[in-house]
């Protein structure tokens, strides 16, 4: 009435693939060594070079096994078996894994072995099943031949959650320690001259002034403050201080190869990276799979008759960023909306002194903001970025469009831009159109959600000697995305028929789009050819083989559709995505099987089958707004 079974693994690897020649690594004293010491004085005294560049075959020990590749595993496999009646079964069960292992970076492992990065992955799935056997095989003979015999049905509803991390064991999901070096304090002091602005009096009399005011800083010295983090990294800073003094401000240090926030150390000779180099990836995956199934099968006269249905419904949400790319960002919008002003008033003139610097409001609010609140700083004051502790600063200080455009820093799908759990499904436009309090648009994308189904049925039965082996199976996969309506442009174009062209050549259909010299300037006197699916033509109607031949002539030297509004920007809010993008077509696909066998004699058989055989893709099958936001222009 009541079975259990259970079983549990547990697997460490200090190498789950090691070279069948094995590998070389740096001693480990040199590289100790190297870790503390990475650079030294060149033969001029004036710059440095990196030690490992100066490394021999000497210095080099073979090894069986990868350096930090280790491997640790668990799993656990639990099922129990339940029969309330004769003919009906009940199975409940279960299956976890756990593994935590370091990436084998090839780049890495001569110098750099200690920050391969971690990877994570934990896994769990239950399953409930439901069979139910009417008939067996030993039923009574003297029934009729139309008995159904050996019938059984099963029913089985499965769950699959899987969350992978991959990560700096250390820096784990603290972001900005990703890349950090240290505090990097400029000491200045403020340039005042006499320069001649525009004053506008009580009356309106607008005016050329000399005023007193602030036209700059200078800077004297840059004091650095090794920040602990990463020690590796920030040795490189220690050590060029150490041999050349302080600089005068951070750019010194960038000219001279030193490191600074966000900046990591070149290869050694452009083949293996150099000590001190972090992985820039924190990645976070996070998919569940539900699944139905249900099969059948039974023995009717001497046909043995299978059906069965799959239903498969994905949910795909993942985080993935570069963080060490934050720094540079951060220092590139921390000061960016302060500029120089061109005019005074009443109340900055009658102070005698004036400063010049003001904040330019350009209506979106971000990280320039944002960082001033946090701060306490007003946002005509000027702020350094690299003298702050990594812990204050968090992503949601940015724009969603700051951490996308012009370099993408992050990418997503069912979590916010800044890392979070999606709490609802957005849809295909929110993307483009919702904004945030601030009206900034939140480019929110939903998690890839395909749908997959599919039934079959199949019959057995022999005449005579003769067994043959029919079916069909029926296939549905679905993305459940959407896709461009037309895959040659962003765009929602106009076709030959919604236009009045003179003289429209007779092969043209009303259905092929028109193709004209400029997009942005889009006319009937203007059309140089159409197009038909994959077929190309020119203004006069004749097939073009080679369809950059219509390109030259437009001037932007690319394909240029006439568009229905040529105004449309899908880096506006008030783009419509419903003007460009339709639904997924959900494929189905028969696949018919028929397959025969008799014997030849008593030592061979002869077999023959036809099949028609599809699969699932395996990868590239998502697509989000966000892929299509990055590349802007019209095909």
């Amino acid at each position: 009435m009541l079975g259990f079974f259970i079983s549990a693994e547990f697997q460490a690897d200090k190498d789950p693939n090691p070279s069948a020649i094995g590998f070389y690594k740096v001693n480990d004293d040199l590289l100790s060594d190297l870790r503390q010491n990475p650079i030294q004085k060149n033969a001029s005294g004036l710059g440095f070079i990196r030690r490992a560049e100066l490394t021999r075959l000497s210095d080099l020990e073979k090894i069986k096994a990868y350096d930090n590749v280790k491997s640790r595993s668990a799993r656990m496999t639990a099922k129990v078996d339940f029969q309330p009646a004769k003919g009906i079964t009940i199975s409940l069960g279960g299956s976890g894994a756990y593994s935590n292992r370091r990436e084998f970076t090839y780049t890495y492992a001569l110098f750099n072995a200690v920050n391969n990065p971690q990877l994570i992955d934990y896994t769990w799935r239950a399953f409930a099943r439901f069979t139910h056997r009417l008939g067996s095989a030993d039923a009574s003979k003297d029934k009729s031949a139309s008995t159904i015999k050996n019938a059984y049905y099963n029913i089985q509803v499965d769950y699959t959650k899987e969350h992978k991390i991959r990560q700096d064991d250390v820096h784990k999901d603290n972001v900005f320690d990703y890349g950090y070096i240290g505090k990097f304090q400029s000491l200045r002091s403020l340039v005042k001259d006499t320069v001649t602005l525009k004053y506008t009096d009580a009356n309106g009399t607008t005016s050329d002034t000399s005023v007193y005011a602030t036209v700059g800083y200078q800077d004297s010295t840059l004091v650095f403050t090794p920040g602990g983090i990463n020690p590796d990294a920030q040795a490189y800073t220690q050590q060029y201080y150490a041999l050349f003094g302080e600089p005068t401000n951070i750019n010194n240090l960038l000219n001279d190869g030193a490191l600074i926030n966000g900046l990591r150390a070149d290869p050694v000779y452009s083949l293996m990276w150099n000590t001190g180099r972090e992985p820039n990836n924190y990645r976070i995956d996070d998919n569940v799979a539900l699944r139905v199934l249900a099969t059948g099968s039974a023995d009717i006269k001497n046909h043995n008759i299978q059906i069965g249905f799959e239903y498969e419904q994905r949910t795909d949400a993942f985080f993935s960023s570069n963080p060490i790319g934050f720094w540079g960002k951060m220092r590139g919008l921390q000061n960016i909306k302060i500029n120089l002003s061109q005019s005074i008033n009443d109340v900055t003139f009658q102070n005698g002194y004036w400063d010049q610097y003001r904040y330019a409001n350009d209506g979106q609010t971000g990280f320039f903001e944002n960082i001033r609140q946090v701060l306490g700083k007003g946002n005509n004051e000027f702020i350094d970025i690299d003298s702050y502790d990594p812990s204050i600063f968090k992503l949601e200080y940015f724009n969603a469009d700051e951490l996308l455009l012009p370099v993408q820093l992050v990418d997503y799908a069912g979590y916010t831009y800044y890392g979070e759990k999606q709490k609802n499904k957005p849809s295909f436009n929110d993307y483009f159109s919702k904004v945030d309090a601030n009206g900034n648009p939140t480019r929110e994308i939903a998690p890839f959600q395909p749908i997959y189904m599919a039934g079959f049925i199949q019959d057995r039965f022999a005449i005579n000697d003769l067994i043959f082996n029919v079916g069909v199976r029926v296939d549905r996969f679905d993305a459940n995305q959407k896709v461009l309506k037309d895959k040659y442009s962003l765009y929602a174009t106009k076709t030959a028929g919604e236009l009045v062209i003179p003289n429209l050549p007779s092969g043209i259909g009303s259905d092929y789009v028109v193709y004209v010299s400029d997009f942005k300037q889009p006319s009937v006197n203007n059309i140089i050819g159409y197009r038909n699916g994959e077929d190309w033509y020119d203004a006069n109607g004749i097939p073009v083989s080679d369809p950059s031949i219509l390109a030259k002539l437009t001037t932007t030297g690319t394909l240029s559709p006439y568009l229905a509004n040529p105004t449309d920007d899908i880096q506006k809010t008030t783009f419509d995505a419903s003007s460009s993008f339709k639904d997924y077509e959900p494929q189905i696909t028969f696949m018919p099987r028929i397959a025969f066998s008799f014997p030849i004699s008593d030592m061979a058989q002869f077999f023959a089958h036809y099949d028609i055989l599809t699969q699932r893709p395996p990868d590239r099958w998502r697509i989000t707004p966000l892929d299509y936001y990055q590349n802007l222009m019209v095909i």
